[in-house]
């Protein structure tokens, strides 16, 4: 099972991928 920090971290990176991902391909659905 994967502890609450390294989760938490993932989701971090995740969401900052998904940032830089919809400023240079906002045609991709979020979510």
């Amino acid at each position: 099972m994967v502890s609450q920090a390294e989760s938490g971290e993932r989701v971090k990176r995740e969401r900052s991928a998904a940032k830089a991902n919809s400023a240079t391909a906002p045609a991709t659905v979020s979510g």
